[in-house]
């Protein structure tokens, strides 16, 4: 099952942490930017709920209330 989240509450570089719970070291993530362009990030470390990914690609136009969906696998 994919797990949605709304809260990126930080974004440095290309590092962007997010609010969420059930999730696993190295998990693929697809960031969803307002204006419909996606791009992938991978689980890098998380405290708590706070997860930071790491972006495959510059998080240029990444906002705060963008979606992150956690896929619930790792790259292949």
């Amino acid at each position: 099952m994919k797990k949605v989240y709304d809260k990126i509450i930080e974004i440095r570089g290309n590092l962007l942490t997010v609010v969420a719970t059930g999730v696993k070291i190295g998990e693929l993530a697809q960031v969803r930017r307002r204006s419909g362009e996606t791009m992938f990030a991978s689980v890098l470390s998380f405290d708590g709920e706070k997860v930071t990914l790491q972006a495959f690609a510059p998080p240029r136009g990444v906002s705060t209330g963008d979606h992150v969906c956690f896929l619930g696998r790792q790259i292949q």
